[in-house]
């Protein structure tokens, strides 16, 4: 029987622009322009489904032209929505600017549909979101929502800081997470330093009980797991599109966790699955699978 994953937060739509020229101020470039479908936690849901977990979406969406696009696709992947709202004032929108590197510029994020998602929202649905393997919760909720949830749900909770001003919302609670995932630019407003090689082993050690990994981008990670702590090299790759490589991390990971991996494998899932993502130049990739995961892990 598959495994049970709820995920919570945000879907919308991501508008990214390509460009390879070198991008100032105040002036027009040449490239294109792609819509694909996106949000935190819908790109979460997409890749879970993929790999064969039995993935339902709690989010917000609208009744306009891009809510419909939302609901379509998600329905077609098998991920199960009755939880959700679907009546939000709109359907939110991630609009960036990549360099001429594939590395984001600029993002404009329209998240108001979110906000719809507060505490009145999940108190009749607790029950039913305990039934799960696994929920992950986005750090795109009102601090509120998430001191709410963090406390009455009751199976393995996971998160993504998402951003660095967000991260200061789990901060008082945080160690209600089983996992949590953050970049090097979240870590350091979490933790208030920069997280590096010569300091990381005491500033993870310094945490509380939490399985916690700090991507560096393509350098290197740090993880603090079952109390090791480490740092995990990154195989360089060229990229298409770096915007989904976050989400497809953290998707591995939770693969991986439901699937009682060690950590080495744990960390070579998921880092295969930011790998196989980056090399599409969608958020995320078609080709996502247990078995391609594989092969990448193997060659």
């Amino acid at each position: 029987m598959n495994k049970k994953v709820i995920v919570i937060g945000g879907a919308n739509v991501d508008v990214t622009s390509f460009t390879r020229s070198e991008i100032g101020s105040g002036d027009a470039y040449p490239g294109k322009v792609e819509l694909t479908l996106g949000g935190v936690s819908r790109n979460i849901a997409e890749n879970l489904s993929r790999l064969g977990l039995d993935t339902s979406l709690i989010t917000s969406l609208g009744t306009d032209g891009f809510g419909t696009m939302v609901k379509n696709n998600c329905l077609s992947l098998g991920i199960d929505l009755s939880l959700s709202n679907l009546e939000a004032k709109r359907t939110g929108v991630f609009s960036s600017v990549l360099d001429k590197k594939n590395d984001m510029y600029l993002a404009i994020a329209d998240q108001k549909a979110v906000e719809e998602l507060d505490e009145e929202f999940f108190k009749d649905k607790i029950e039913q979101i305990n039934q799960a393997d696994l929920v992950f919760i986005s750090t795109e909720l009102s601090e509120s929502t998430l001191d709410y949830l963090t406390k009455n749900i009751t199976t393995t909770m996971v998160t993504d800081v998402v951003s660095g001003a967000k991260s200061k919302r789990i901060k008082e609670f945080y160690e209600r997470f089983d996992v949590i995932k953050m970049n090097e630019i979240e870590a350091e407003i979490f933790f208030d330093e920069k997280v590096t090689e010569e300091n990381y082993e005491r500033i993870l050690g310094e945490t509380k009980d939490v399985n916690l990994i700090i991507t560096r981008g393509s350098r290197s990670l740090f993880y603090k797991w079952d109390n090791k702590i480490g740092i995990s090299e990154i195989k360089i790759v060229d990229a298409q599109n770096t915007n989904g490589a976050g989400d497809a991390f953290i998707s591995g990971v939770i693969y991986s966790y439901l699937n009682n991996f060690d950590l080495t494998k744990i960390l070579e899932f998921a880092k295969s699955c930011s790998t196989l993502t980056i090399a599409d130049e969608r958020t995320n990739t078609d080709l996502m699978s247990v078995e391609k995961i594989m092969e990448l892990i193997n060659e």
